[in-house]
């Protein structure tokens, strides 16, 4: 499809090697306001998703990004409450 010059999107497993690159160089940048993107309709939950330009084999491309917060900021929470069950 590259030499082709044809415009294709292919969704990549979050297990490959490049996309948990990707993911740890870019997270401080996909998650600020302007790459927000609302989830309902109150606007209160939202995904976030930036285009981040690559070469592959010389040829420009575009590799899409999204990132949802929502289970980080619930990890954290659990982490923090058994951590508290421990203080006592």
């Amino acid at each position: 499809m590259l030499q082709d010059n044809m415009d294709f999107c292919l969704v990549a497993p979050t297990t490959a090697p490049w996309q948990g690159e990707l993911n740890d160089e870019r997270r401080d940048d996909v998650e600020m306001p302007e790459h927000a993107i609302s989830i309902s309709e109150d606007e209160c939950e939202a995904l976030y998703g930036m285009t981040v330009p690559d070469k592959i084999d010389g040829r420009r491309v575009y590799k899409l990004l999204y990132y949802d917060a929502a289970p980080r900021s619930e990890r954290i929470a659990a982490l923090f409450a058994s951590l508290r069950c421990w203080e006592g």
